[in-house]
């Protein structure tokens, strides 16, 4: 049941693809996110919605059957991570949210490059490696705090 306030996602179904498709001034793409502003008065499975990614900042009608609620949104984390090495050090720089844990991450990350390899491995080596490693913390954090770990 949808109440005033919660958070809400268009459900991705025949329906709304369609009226997405036919009216996309009124009607978001599935998936969009807005916030339930009130239940309409004429209707009781009727409420008005304010979109996130709709110009217009006033509530458009949009049927319950066709939202989600949105128990809880996942943060958006934006960072620039760069990996300089030479034959002497490696230096990593990182700008964004949570510039600290992804430094750490990335000079671990090099460290066992270093540690496991004799050869002179390339940047996309270097990379891909960096990127394993991130998917593989972020796996273990997701899976405890689904309580599966």
């Amino acid at each position: 049941m949808v109440k005033t306030g919660d958070r809400v996602r268009v459900a991705d179904n025949k329906n709304t693809r369609m009226m997405h498709e036919v009216m996309p001034e009124f009607y978001p793409e599935p998936g969009s996110l807005g916030t339930v502003d009130k239940l309409a008065s004429t209707n009781n499975d009727i409420y008005w919605v304010k979109w996130d990614n709709l110009q217009d900042d006033h509530p458009w009608a949009f049927p319950e059957r066709w939202l989600e609620v949105v128990e809880e949104e996942l943060p958006v984390i934006t960072a620039t991570v760069k990996i300089t090495r030479d034959k002497k050090r490696t230096r990593v720089e990182v700008d964004g949210e949570c510039g600290e844990v992804l430094k750490a991450l990335a000079f671990a990350t090099v460290s066992a490059i270093r540690n496991s390899t004799l050869t002179n491995v390339g940047p996309d080596f270097l990379l891909g490696y960096f990127k394993a490693a991130l998917t593989d913390a972020f796996a273990d954090t997701q899976e405890a705090y689904d309580g599966t770990k």
